[in-house]
């Protein structure tokens, strides 16, 4: 079927991220969130793949901001241990892997955890050198572009054929990081968002959707996430 930006879809609509074969994880902060009070102690994976993250504890737990990026919902990240937790994500050891995000980033600072698994997948908002990055269990840690403030969606398109990781910033390439080694686990014990089990790597970032597939995507694909997440948060 024909449909924006390319030939998966339906025709009349542009294409959401379900429509996109090898959707692993989707979380959108307008969907699948369990309050606990101005907090937020569960976020429901949209995919139907069950990865679910939580945190039991509620100083550790992100602020719910109703009106955030582009006036839609976000979960508030901060200094000081914040963190939502998963038990490893189902299917998340991966060779290939397409990434997108929107956030609103708040803060320069460096060692900003996006996601991460033990040693064997981080991706950074801000990595310890200041830029976007990557980690896939072989040193060193992988440079991209430098982060910037504020809000903004983007996306890391791991190629294990090609062996580089291609970063993406507002629909455009914004360079390659250094050589990828061909595997990203996301799939170890355990997997977090805004840091890791030791309070390293605090993102401080107003998160508002994250989304993992299990593939490289086309370029119309990318062109067409793009799209939805543009046009979602009016970036």
């Amino acid at each position: 079927m024909s449909g924006f930006g390319g030939s998966l879809g339906v025709v009349g609509r542009r294409k959401i991220p379900p429509d996109l074969p090898g959707l692993l994880l989707w979380l959108r902060a307008d969907r699948g969130i369990t309050l606990n009070g101005a907090t937020v102690s569960a976020w429901a994976d949209q995919s139907g793949n069950g990865n679910n993250f939580s945190q039991a504890s509620v100083p550790n737990q992100p602020t719910y901001l109703p009106l955030s990026t582009g006036t839609r919902p976000a979960l508030g990240f901060s200094a000081g241990t914040v963190r939502l937790d998963a038990a490893g994500l189902t299917g998340g050891a991966m060779t290939d892997m397409s990434m997108f995000w929107c956030y609103d980033q708040l803060s320069a600072a460096s060692n900003q955890h996006l996601i991460r698994s033990g040693l064997t997948g981080i991706v950074y908002a801000s990595n310890p050198n200041g830029l976007l990055g990557y980690y896939d269990g072989t040193p060193p840690h992988h440079d991209g572009p430098a982060d910037i403030l504020g809000a903004q969606y983007g996306g890391l398109l791991l190629d294990a054929g090609a062996l580089i990781g291609q970063f993406r910033r507002g629909g455009a390439d914004v360079g390659a990081a250094a050589v990828y080694d061909g595997t990203f686990d996301l799939n170890a014990a355990a997997c977090w968002i805004g840091n890791d089990s030791t309070g390293v790597g605090d993102l401080i970032a107003n998160l508002s959707e994250l989304l993992i597939y299990d593939r490289v995507l086309a370029a119309n694909e990318v062109a067409s996430l793009e799209a939805y997440l543009a046009a979602r948060y009016g970036l």
